[in-house]
This record gives structure tokens, sequence and C-alpha cells, in this order.
């Protein structure tokens, strides 16, 4: 009797711990789509410092 109700235990439990595949398939758009948003923020931080630290060089310049 044991077996059986561990077997069942272990049955439940797994067809309740899954995730709906269409959920997953959301998810995992969701987090490309984030992804792609990052690094194209990333690129704009990179040149936004870039551009910063060019103004401050000249900035300094002027100023000596």
């Amino acid at each position: 009797m044991n077996i059986k109700t561990a077997l069942c235990i272990a049955l439940i439990a797994t067809a309740t711990s899954c995730v709906p595949q269409r959920q997953f398939k959301d998810m995992k758009s969701q987090k490309e789509k984030c992804e792609d948003e990052r690094t194209k923020l990333r690129a704009q931080v990179d040149a936004l410092e870039i551009s910063r630290n060019e103004l401050q060089t000249a900035f300094d310049a002027e100023k000596a």
C-alpha cells in the first residue's frame, strides 16, 4: 500500500507542477523581447557615455 500511495502522490505532484506549454512560450517570448530591449538600451548607454566623455574633455580643454 505504501508504494502505491507514494506512486500516486508522485504522479499528482508531477502533473500539477508542470507549466502549461502556452504559458511557457509566452514567458519565453517576453524574456526574448526584454533581452533585445536591454541590448538596445545598453548600446544607447554606451553611446551616451562616449558623448559625455567627449564633451567633458572639450569642456576641460576650454577651461584650461
